[in-house]
């Protein structure tokens, strides 16, 4: 019986530290997705921008939570960080992709416009 019972102590003590460390590495992904979308310059896309100022907000309430002691909650600000800060790195990553098909597109409506009118035009590419 007390054999059982410092068992299920030690159990309980480190599935203490493991929920502790959880949030901690919830902050380390958030902060590093941010970082990811800050290399790809998403500050200066309009639509990524808004999220990752939201991702750094929520990023600094889950440390302030974290360090209240508020950890389940801490977990939850944090997931949301990560989420926003992904978004944020796909928007960005998308931005140019969108310009260089776009330029494409322009450049093909261009050619178009080129060919003699005797020719029947090829059908119309869309977006």
């Amino acid at each position: 019986m007390r054999a059982l019972l410092l068992t299920a102590a030690t159990a309980a003590g480190l599935a203490g530290c493991a929920t502790s460390r959880a949030p901690l590495m919830q902050m380390a992904d958030a902060r590093g997705e941010i970082r990811a979308a800050e290399q790809l310059n998403a500050d200066h896309i309009p639509t990524a921008s808004n999220y990752l100022a939201l991702a750094r907000q929520e990023e600094d309430q889950g440390r302030r939570l974290l360090n209240a002691g508020q950890e389940t909650r801490a977990s939850y600000v944090l997931a949301r960080a990560k989420a926003d800060a992904e978004l944020a790195l796909a928007l960005a990553t998308e931005a140019p992709v969108r310009e260089e098909a776009q330029r494409a597109m322009d450049q093909v409506k261009q050619l178009q416009s080129q060919m003699p009118a005797t020719q029947a035009p090829p059908p119309e590419v869309k977006p």
